[in-house]
């Protein structure tokens, strides 16, 4: 354990991050973004979350299983761009997703019920399976994510296999990892660039930023003009690649779709992993939860205690007094998100980036709040859960502390195993 003199939080902060930026984004758009302390969560508590997860993942297994065979129409009623129907009904890999992230919310009486699943371009990776180790150690406290690098590790190795495999590839893949330049994004660069990490041992990987791809009619290409055989794609949502064209209108976004389907090229997260990104898919489930169909009895249940009603039109909490949230069935780290609370308070996220996609309307939880210390002293925070599933299994939770809307300059809170009292 690391003990730290009589020194301010800014000063003691800065000593721990100074040798991280070359490859962290301790600030972001120039706010802090990883705070410097640590949350304490009980042991029994990280395994209901997990536990959490594994139950509402399986819900979300199953529900796949019905939409990649559900009619084009309906389909197209949870928003998928109808250029993506033949794309989202491949199953190229075992797991519907190699690496999604639930969002969490505990509630008063200790459940945890889930706010939505980003399962096809999750962010918060490299904080969880890489920072929050380092900040425990910093502190002499155990990381509830010990091990679970490793564990990503084996399950990002035996996807790309799998979807080599699936387009018949034999020997090594050639395999390009992608994302914005690091001017662009230094999350985007260094969340990329820590995942190619962790596999280029075993297979022979590039970094092609996304704007040095080039895409042509037999498949996807490097600078050099090497053909790709499996693109990891980490934060490129397939709602705007199917819509991308290049400079003289050639539709590429649907080209690199095409090029999937007809097993030109292994994509990762799979496609599978979109079909359940829409949040209308959580109206599906909540649909068949409410007409007592499809899910056994003990998965009703599953979805009665962690999942929250959500529909595509406000008019049951309208009716009802009750709040609820607005937000865009593909949007992300809180944009064009919309709280409209019972007493008539409405809250609106700033930013409007998502404005056309489609609204799902969800009732509304209250998050648990807490202080944190930050740059700007002592804080009241919101606090949200997430937790990942890495190759259908529950893996690294995290805490992303903020506004009552979760935005993008929440801070990223780490967390530790609370010490038992004997």
């Amino acid at each position: 354990m690391t003990t730290h003199p009589r020194t301010t939080y800014a000063e003691r902060r800065e000593a721990f991050y100074a040798p991280l930026r070359s490859t962290f984004w301790p600030e972001m758009h120039g706010h802090e973004n990883a705070l410097f302390t640590t949350f304490p969560v009980p042991q029994e508590e990280v395994t209901q979350i997990r536990e959490t997860a594994k139950m509402v993942y399986s819900i979300y297994e199953k529900a796949a299983k019905l939409l990649r065979n559900a009619p084009d129409d309906t389909l197209l009623r949870l928003d998928f761009p109808q250029n993506t129907l033949r794309y989202i009904r491949q199953k190229t890999t075992e797991s519907e997703t190699i690496i999604g992230r639930f969002d969490f919310v505990k509630r008063q009486d200790g459940r945890y019920v889930m706010l939505e699943f980003n399962s096809d371009t999750p962010t918060f990776i490299k904080e969880l399976f890489f920072v929050n180790e380092l900040v425990c150690k910093e502190f002499g406290v155990n990381d509830p994510n010990l091990g679970q690098r490793t564990i990503l590790e084996t399950a990002m190795k035996k996807a790309i296999r799998e979807s080599f495999q699936h387009i018949g590839g034999t020997g090594s893949p050639y395999v390009v990892f992608s994302s914005h330049r690091e001017e662009e994004s230094r999350e985007d660069y260094f969340t990329t660039k820590f995942l190619m990490s962790l596999v280029e041992d075993a297979f022979d990987c590039d970094f092609v930023p996304l704007c040095d791809l080039r895409v042509k009619r037999d498949g996807l290409y490097d600078l050099n003009g090497r053909k790709i055989d499996v693109w990891y794609r980490q934060t490129y949502p397939i709602e705007h690649l199917c819509r991308d064209k290049d400079k003289d209108g050639t539709p590429v976004g649907e080209w690199i779709l095409d090029h999937v389907i007809n097993k030109s090229l292994a994509v990762i997260n799979p496609p599978s992993a979109f079909l359940l990104q829409s949040k209308a898919v959580q109206v599906a489930i909540w649909a068949l939860h409410e007409h007592k169909v499809y899910f056994s009895e003990e998965e009703h249940e599953w979805i009665a205690q962690h999942f929250l009603p959500t529909y595509l039109e406000p008019d049951r909490f309208i009716e009802t007094g009750t709040s609820y949230v607005k937000k865009p069935a593909f949007g992300r780290e809180g944009d064009t998100v919309e709280i409209f609370l019972s007493n008539g308070r409405v809250i609106r996220e700033a930013q409007r980036s998502y404005e056309q996609s489609m609204p799902v309307y969800q009732q509304y939880v209250d998050m648990p709040k807490a202080y944190v210390e930050s740059l700007n002293g002592r804080e009241m925070c919101h606090l949200l859960v997430g937790c990942h599933v890495v190759g259908g299994a529950p893996s690294a939770i995290g805490i992303r502390a903020g506004d009552e809307i979760t935005g993008n300059l929440s801070y990223y809170l780490p967390v530790c195993i609370e010490n038992e009292v004997g």
